[in-house]
């Protein structure tokens, strides 16, 4: 019996960061969609990335999800406004997984 696919969506503010996400982590990438083997069990990446308030069919799509990640690359003011609105848009009813994943080029810092 094959195990089903777990759908896990990268929330991000900026595509290109997702796309360059699914690169390093995924053997079959196709814009903002890759899959992967976890432990013997396929799972199916997808990026969605923006501002929530101004993203089409975003509440719907977060819950089809089996998971989630939020993906960050700097943490200045900025971005941490906007990585708080993708937050917040969150259903509070979620109960399925989540993750917050620091994803930077190696020796890369925060601009002050």
């Amino acid at each position: 019996m094959t195990e089903a696919k777990v759908r896990i969506l990268i929330l991000c503010i900026h595509p290109e960061l997702g796309e360059t996400f699914l690169q390093c982590v995924c053997q079959n990438v196709s814009g903002t969609k890759g899959e992967t083997i976890v432990e013997n069990r396929p799972v199916s990446l997808e990026v969605l990335a923006g501002d929530p308030r101004m993203t089409p069919n975003w509440d719907e799509t977060i819950k089809k999800a089996d998971a989630v990640a939020l993906l960050i690359r700097f943490l200045d003011v900025i971005s941490l406004d906007k990585i708080r609105a993708i937050y917040r848009r969150l259903p509070s009813e979620r109960s399925s997984p989540m993750a917050v994943i620091l994803f930077r080029e190696e020796g890369e810092i925060d601009f002050k």
